[in-house]
């Protein structure tokens, strides 16, 4: 299998034998690991994405072109999981950024009430003292 092309071997997966999909994942998964790790910066979603990109390759195998080159095809489904991945963090970071400044502003708001009351209860002492 080793002396097999990248698309011959995938050729082989659609036609034969699905379990020599397994020479696909030894091919790629450190050079993919390594890339999804550079875009993430975070080594445990890098693996769960690596994850995620192999089961995507393997269900869309029937879709891939043969004309073209199978590690660029491979390598854009990374890609693209990658840049998903960084989307729905960087919206949740801007969401607890957006509701962390919502508490703020609702305390401070809070913290004016009470130092109202405090200033009305205090007139009204030195009212009821002058009194």
């Amino acid at each position: 299998m080793k002396n097999l092309s990248d698309e011959e071997l995938v050729e082989k997966v659609r036609k034969e034998d699905s379990e020599l999909y397994a020479e696909i994942v030894k091919r790629y998964q450190q050079k993919l690991y390594r890339y999804l790790r550079y875009l993430t910066n975070r080594p445990s979603e890098a693996e769960d994405l690596l994850q995620d990109v192999f089961i995507k390759t393997y269900r869309n195998l029937f879709d891939f072109d043969d004309k073209r080159k199978f590690s660029s095809w491979i390598y854009r489904i990374a890609h693209n999981e990658a840049v998903n991945f960084i989307k729905k963090t960087s919206r949740r970071k801007e969401i607890f950024l957006n509701n962390l400044e919502n508490i703020d502003s609702a305390l401070h708001n809070q913290n004016n009430v009470i130092e109202n009351s405090l200033a009305k209860e205090e007139i009204r002492e030195k009212v009821k003292q002058c009194l």
